[in-house]
């Protein structure tokens, strides 16, 4: 069973072994994400240090058992100053709903958006059902071609999942939305 909790200077190395494991699983969608610098995991760790010492900051970690799993870093005074949370809410039901929006031609997939706040999904399956993980595949390479970092997200890989910053602009939003649901014509109709 997973739980989160506070992080300690001793969940440091674990974290960066999850933070390589991010960047190593994106490697295959470009390699713009492949580092080249050497002392990335010590630059990362220093940078978790001070956040860890901050007032400001928390960070948190997701153990299985003694196993850290995953983590979150955030800057607490910012998201309340910025009424981030506020903010998150308001878009993410906007992003939801305009998600939910997009058809498949020909009714050749189907459709289904999801999400909470800013961290949304579009689930894609083919008309019988499976998953269409090899168009949602192509279809993040085509985005992050065009500028737009979407993750594979969901068992099969078939869920774009959108996890944008929290001080995204609508304009921008939209601009991402606009750019997949091209990707997604040129795709299906290739």
């Amino acid at each position: 069973m997973v739980s989160i909790g506070i992080a300690d200077a001793t969940h440091i190395p674990q974290m960066i072994e999850v933070w390589k494991g991010l960047m190593a699983h994106h490697i295959p969608l470009d390699p713009i994400f492949q580092d080249t610098r050497q002392d990335a995991p010590a630059i990362w760790e220093k940078y978790m240090r001070e956040h860890m010492a901050s007032s400001d900051g928390i960070v948190l970690v997701a153990l299985d058992g003694e196993e850290v799993v995953g983590f979150l870093m955030a800057q607490i005074a910012e998201i309340r100053r910025l009424r981030l949370t506020e903010r998150s809410a308001r878009l993410g039901r906007m992003l939801v709903e305009r998600l939910g929006s997009f058809r498949a031609p020909h009714s050749a997939f189907h459709i289904s958006a999801r999400g909470l706040g800013l961290m949304a999904g579009l689930e894609l399956r083919h008309a019988d059902g499976s998953p269409a993980t090899k168009l949602v595949l192509e279809a993040i390479k085509q985005m992050l071609r065009r500028g737009f970092i979407l993750l594979p997200e969901g068992e099969h890989s078939n869920v774009i999942g959108f996890t944008p910053p929290l001080t995204i602009v609508e304009r921008d939003l939209d601009h991402a939305l606009a750019a997949l649901a091209e990707t997604l014509r040129e795709l299906v109709s290739a």
